[in-house]
């Protein structure tokens, strides 16, 4: 017990250190680290989708009509699931009306995510509809009704699982 005592106290000076704190600010020092960390990854992530060049705005004008429905299927230069979902929501703050499904390529895997208008709830939802488009690629996925994720492990299936969600939504 003196051992791990001692061990526990050394790891307490090297953490004293790593974080420049005394003792009594470990915790705070730790907690404003995360804090800072998330905002952070925030910050990147925004800066990642900016660097790609693709904005909401630009997405919301690949828009195509299926079945009189407002579709957007896009392919995002998105560096992970993350940005990806920042991206998403950037196009469903402009989208009134549709579904947007987006994929994003990340370490030779596919993030992909589906979203659905509340007016089209009664015909499709973002689970369903995630599904369809998640088997070409290798993939599955869930989420509520409104949005749904999914990770693949078949980049080349991309285009198949847009026009397999096309072919969904013409049924």
């Amino acid at each position: 017990t003196l051992g791990l005592f001692n061990m526990q106290r050394r790891e307490l000076a090297e953490l004293y250190g790593l974080t420049k704190s005394r003792p009594g600010e470990l915790s705070e020092r730790v907690a404003a680290l995360q804090e800072e960390t998330r905002s952070l990854r925030k910050e990147l992530n925004r800066a990642a989708v900016a660097a790609s060049g693709e904005t909401g705005a630009d997405l919301v004008a690949k828009v195509e009509s299926v079945a009189g429905i407002s579709v957007i299927c896009a392919k995002t230069g998105a560096p992970n699931m993350k940005a990806l979902r920042d991206l998403a929501d950037d196009v469903r703050s402009r989208l009134v009306s549709g579904i947007l499904c987006l994929t994003a390529e990340e370490d030779g895997k596919v993030h992909m995510i589906v979203a659905v208008s509340k007016d089209l709830h009664g015909r499709f939802t973002a689970p369903d509809l995630i599904k369809v488009a998640a088997a070409p690629g290798g993939g599955s996925g869930g989420g509520r009704p409104d949005l749904a994720q999914a990770g693949g492990t078949d980049p080349a299936g991309v285009e198949n699982a847009f026009t397999a969600l096309r072919q969904h939504i013409l049924e």
